[in-house]
């Protein structure tokens, strides 16, 4: 099966066994980077109107962050500055599975960690979900699981990191 076979897959039923499927796919390309700041970019052009420059900028981001919702959401706008309103609800249903996707993995508890893509995507998860992160700690588990934990008055959320960080490790020694 190809990367998008699995990727349509995931997007027509988001559940933790597609999405881990793409979330394999991703992590293995060269150029992935789980600490990458650049949708501010998209953001920034979005804010000059330069519709066509963020639908260009984001896509050139793919196959990294297809995956992260705020992406889609990016690209949803985008495409409501172009008046292309079926590109925009298409996106729109994309972001919406990112999320289904990320909260089928897991609970965000210690045990049942939810798994993302890139680092950002966890304040965004966070965020679209009503919890408010104040602080964050990282931490390994007594089986080895590397997790992130952002402190949030709402209880703590934890999101498996070991691919990410086996994943990294891979490339600088590479």
């Amino acid at each position: 099966m190809g990367d998008y076979d699995f990727f349509a897959k995931f997007a027509a039923d988001p559940t933790d066994q597609n999405y881990r499927a793409i979330f394999a796919v991703v992590i293995a390309q060269p150029s992935w980077d789980p600490y990458a700041t650049d949708l501010a970019e998209v953001m920034q052009l979005l804010k000059d109107g330069q519709f066509e420059a963020a639908r260009t900028r984001c896509l050139e981001m793919m196959p990294n962050r297809v995956l992260n919702p705020r992406a889609h959401w990016l690209l949803s706008k985008a495409a409501e500055g172009m008046h292309d309103a079926d590109a925009a609800q298409f996106e729109m249903m994309l972001a919406s599975r990112c999320v289904q996707g990320i909260l089928a993995t897991g609970d965000g508890s210690m045990e049942r960690p939810w798994l993302v893509t890139a680092v950002e995507d966890e304040y965004d998860l966070l965020g679209l979900i009503g919890r408010r992160p104040h602080s964050q700690a990282s931490m390994t588990t007594s089986d080895g699981r590397e997790l992130d934990v952002m402190h949030c008055p709402e209880g703590d959320a934890h999101f498996d990191i070991t691919a990410i960080r086996r994943a990294l490790d891979r490339q600088f020694s590479s």
